[in-house]
């Protein structure tokens, strides 16, 4: 039996179906059985259908350009250690 802690973990890969059958079928009874984790469901769903309406955006032209330089500079520093 999952408990809701483990059913919080487990919302988001079953919720994109990538959860093999036993485990997304044990979510699903608890999530029907339990109204918290019920409620946190609608939530997740509620999210995700404001994020699918979303327009994509184009990130600045440096942005990659950017973060490369910052990882190139942890790494250094991480060497110099």
């Amino acid at each position: 039996m999952l408990t809701c802690a483990r059913v919080s973990s487990l919302l988001d890969a079953w919720l994109a179906g990538e959860l093999d059958r036993a485990r997304a079928s044990a979510v699903s009874g608890h999530v029907r059985a339990c109204p918290r984790c019920a409620h946190h469901r609608e939530q997740a769903l509620a999210m995700l259908a404001a994020l699918h309406e979303l327009e994509p955006i184009e990130p600045p032209p440096g942005l990659w350009a950017g973060i490369d330089a910052r990882v190139a500079g942890l790494d250094r520093a991480e060497g110099a250690q």
